[in-house]
C-alpha cells in the first residue's frame, strides 16, 4: 500500500490531473500485473518440484552398480527414502547381523546336546507374496506365526527355532528366466510365486515386476523320524500352506559340502547365519541385496551364484564384464529402503530386537503362545511399507 501511495504521489505532482476513477484504474492495473508476477513465480516453483520428484522417482527404481558395496548399496537408497536412521540398526548391517547370527547359533548348538542328528531338520515354509507396498505384513507374519504354534501344539515331542523373512522377488526376472530357458528344468520358486499371488486381489498388484516373499526359515527336532513326519504331514495340511507344491520343505541336515564332510556344529552355524542374513540373499556366507532367481541353491561360491543366474543374458554378462555400470539384478533402491523398514519393524515386534525369531514346542508352552495371539487378534498389529511420496 505505501508502495502505491508513494505512486499516487509521484504521478499527482508530474501531471496534477489524476482523478479518483483513473486512480482506482491504475490501481486495478497494478494489482493484476502483480497477480502475472506472482503466477509466474508460482509456476515456476511448480515445474522445479515436478522435475525434482522425477528425478528423485527415477533414481528410487534405479539399481546400484554391479561393483558397489553392501553398505554403500544400502545406504544410498535409505537415504535417498528419508530412513538413513535404519543404516546401522537392521539386520542388513553386517556388524548387527554377526550380533544376531551368534545369538541364534549359540541357541541351536545348545539344544543340539539334547538330540542326535537324525532328529534334526530344516524348515522352510513359504507363507503368501504381498505388494512392495501392503501394509498388512504385520498381520500376515503374526497369523503365520499363530498357525506355527497351533500346529506344534497340537504335535508331540517337537522343538521349532526359527526366523520370519520377508523377500523380495523379482516376477519379471523369473519370468525372463524361464522364456529363455529350453531344457524343461524346473521354475518351483516362479510356480509358487504365481500361485501365492492369486489371492492378491488388484490384478495390477498381481502382475507387478517384484512382490514381497513372506516365509519361515528353522529348526526343527522331535523325538523320533515318525513324529518328524507327523509334524511334516500336519504342517500340509494347513490350507494356506497347501495351495502350491512344496511350500513346505523339511530336510535332513548337509552330510557334505564342498567335497568333505559336514558335521552337525557346522551346519547349525551355517544355517543360523544364513537366516539371520535379512537380506535377499546369501553369497559367499555374505549379505546380497540382489534377486535371488530360485531356491536351490546352498550358499555357492559368488562364481557358481554368477554363473546359475546371470550368464544366458547378453546384457547382464555385458554388465559382468564391465564394472560401473547398473547391477540388472539389483534390488531398486526403493526395494532396498523397503526391505529394511520391515525388518526394522519385524525386529522391533519383540524385546531385544529379536521379534523376527519364533521359538515353540509341544505341550503348554505352543497352546499359550497360540491361544495369546487368539486374544490379540483383534488389535491391528500391522505396518505399512515405504510408500513412495
Amino acid at each position: 500500500m505505501a508502495i502505491f501511495e508513494f505512486f499516487l504521489a509521484v504521478m499527482s505532482e508530474k501531471y496534477q490531473i489524476l482523478t479518483m476513477n483513473s486512480a482506482v484504474k491504475l490501481s486495478l492495473y497494478i494489482y493484476r500485473y502483480g497477480q502475472k508476477i506472482l503466477t509466474f513465480n508460482e509456476r515456476m516453483q511448480k515445474q522445479y518440484l515436478a522435475v525434482e520428484k522425477a528425478l528423485r522417482d527415477e533414481y528410487l527404481h534405479s539399481r546400484s552398480n554391479f561393483n558397489a558395496e553392501h553398505q554403500t548399496r544400502l545406504r544410498k537408497a535409505l537415504a535417498i527414502n528419508d530412513c538413513l536412521s535404519l543404516a546401522n540398526t537392521t539386520l542388513l548391517t553386517p556388524e548387527i547381523h554377526q550380533k544376531h547370527y551368534k545369538s541364534l547359533s549359540k541357541r541351536f548348538l545348545t539344544h543340539q546336546k539334547k538330540v542326535s542328528k537324525d532328529q534334526i531338520r530344516f524348515l522352510t515354509i513359504l507363507d503368501s507374496v504381498a505388494p512392495i507396498h501392503s501394509d498388512d505384513i504385520g498381520n500376515a507374519i503374526n497369523v503365520m506365526e499363530s498357525k506355527i504354534h497351533q500346529v506344534v501344539s497340537e504335535s508331540k515331542t517337537v522343538w521349532l527355532l526359527g526366523v520370519f523373512e520377508v523377500e523380495v522377488v523379482s516376477m519379471k526376472f523369473m519370468w525372463q528366466s524361464r522364456q529363455r530357458d529350453k531344457t524343461g528344468k524346473d521354475f518351483r520358486k516362479l510356480e509358487v510365486c504365481e500361485t501365492l499371488a492369486k489371492n492378491i486381489k488388484k490384478k495390477v498388484d498381481r502382475d507387478a515386476d517384484s512382490l514381497l516373499l513372506i516365509h519361515f526359515h528353522g529348526i526343527v527336532t522331535a523325538h523320533s523320524q515318525e513324529r518328524l513326519i507327523e509334524f511334516q504331514n500336519q504342517l500340509n495340511q494347513v490350507p494356506a500352506w497347501s495351495r502350491a507344491k512344496r511350500q513346505i520343505d523339511m530336510k535332513s541336515l548337509s552330510e557334505v559340502h564342498g567335497g568333505r564332510r559336514k558335521s552337525v556344529i557346522e551346519n547349525l552355524r551355517d544355517i543360523a547365519n544364513y537366516i539371520t542374513k535379512g537380506g535377499n540373499d546369501w553369497v559367499g556366507k555374505k549379505l546380497s541385496l540382489r534377486y535371488k532367481i530360485s531356491f536351490d541353491k546352498d550358499d555357492p561360491s559368488e562364481e557358481a551364484w554368477i554363473s546359475k543366474n546371470w550368464r544366458g543374458n547378453d546384457a547382464t554378462e555385458e554388465e559382468w564384464q564391465e564394472h560401473g555400470i547398473a547391477d540388472p539384478l539389483s534390488l531398486t533402491r526403493h526395494e532396498i529402503a523397503t526391505q529394511a523398514f520391515i525388518i526394522d519393524q519385524i525386529m522391533s515386534r519383540k524385546y531385544g530386537r529379536k521379534g523376527y525369531l519364533i521359538f515353540s514346542k509341544s505341550g503348554q508352552h505352543a497352546q499359550n503362545q497360540y491361544h495369546k495371539y487368539l486374544k490379540l487378534a483383534s488389535k491391528n498389529t500391522s505396518f505399512s511399507t515405504l510408500s513412495i511420496v
